[in-house]
């Protein structure tokens, strides 16, 4: 899988709240399969669009 142009996939996380807090359990399943690196926008700026620039190099 491929998520704009990095290594994509499967991960989760979870987290135990504390008894004050109510002893929940709070877990997250993500699965990232999706854009072309020139769409990557990080805090609202268009960061995909000067990564796009420099494309990495296979095999290296």
């Amino acid at each position: 899988m491929v998520c704009y142009g990095f290594k994509g996939g499967i991960g989760t996380s979870s987290r135990k709240l504390s008894a004050d807090r109510g002893g929940y359990t709070v877990g997250v399943l993500v699965q990232c399969n999706c854009g072309a690196r020139r769409q990557l926008r990080i805090g609202g700026l268009p960061v995909g669009e000067e990564l796009s620039a420099n494309p990495p190099r296979a095999g290296v």
